[in-house]
């Protein structure tokens, strides 16, 4: 915008009002000071490169102050004496200044650029660490987990088959398995069992025992009626 000033009073005063358009310069001047106004509070977290817009700024404020001058001399038909100031260059060393502050900033900004850029890449791989951390130990407890879970339950399921072979030999239960799971259901379901079933032997057994001695004689045919009924009754157990 401040190129574009200064173009502008450089050929106002070579070309006369009729070859330019005024708005022209007054939108250059504006936009330069909107640029300087947003670059102050882009880097207004960093006091060094704020300083250095700010110098440029005021070296920018002074160059638009001197094309401001010259436009009203050569607008004012003081031509000679706009040109005499144009002669004088003092619009270039100006805006030369402007622009060597502005490429100090800017190198200075893509420096930072590049270090927060490491930065950046850093962190992401800093984080792309803890995620397949995380991740490795998630899968791990996972594991420990199902490991855990599956040994008490094939270890509860061992205690229940346990229960069947003891009932089978007729020796006595192992404790309660604890819990409110199914398998914890199935052991309760399984002693009731267990229990009716010791009540029905008890029953045929006072009933063997009550017919064998009601019904003991020298009959062979009571008799053989005892050993049917006996090994019915061992049947049924």
């Amino acid at each position: 915008y401040l190129l574009e000033a200064n173009s502008y009073v450089r050929r106002l005063v070579l070309l006369g009002r009729e070859a330019v358009l005024t708005s022209t310069f007054s939108d250059a001047l504006g936009k330069s000071a909107d640029g300087f106004a947003k670059m102050e509070h882009l880097v207004g977290d960093n006091s060094p490169q704020q300083a250095k817009v700010v110098a440029a700024a005021a070296d920018a404020k002074c160059l638009e102050l001197w094309l401001t001058e010259v436009n009203g001399l050569a607008m004012t038909n003081r031509s000679d004496e706009a040109t005499a100031r144009v002669k004088e260059l003092v619009g270039e060393k100006l805006l030369v200044a402007v622009r060597n502050k502005l490429d100090d900033f800017l190198k200075e900004e893509e420096r930072l650029d590049g270090l927060r850029l490491n930065a950046l890449n850093g962190s992401w791989r800093e984080q792309n660490w803890v995620i397949g951390i995380g991740l490795g130990l998630s899968v791990a407890l996972g594991l420990a987990v199902a490991m855990l879970f599956a040994r008490d339950i094939v270890g509860r399921l061992a205690q229940l088959t346990e229960n069947v072979r003891r009932l089978g030999d007729k020796k006595e239960l192992t404790q309660p398995l604890t819990g409110r799971d199914e398998i914890a259901r199935l052991d309760g379901v399984f002693r009731a069992m267990a229990r009716a079933l010791r009540e029905r032997e008890q029953e045929i057994e006072m009933f063997i025992y009550s017919v064998s001695h009601d019904l003991r004689s020298p009959l062979v045919n009571l008799q053989g009626f005892s050993e049917e009924l006996n090994l019915s009754c061992q049947d049924m157990r």
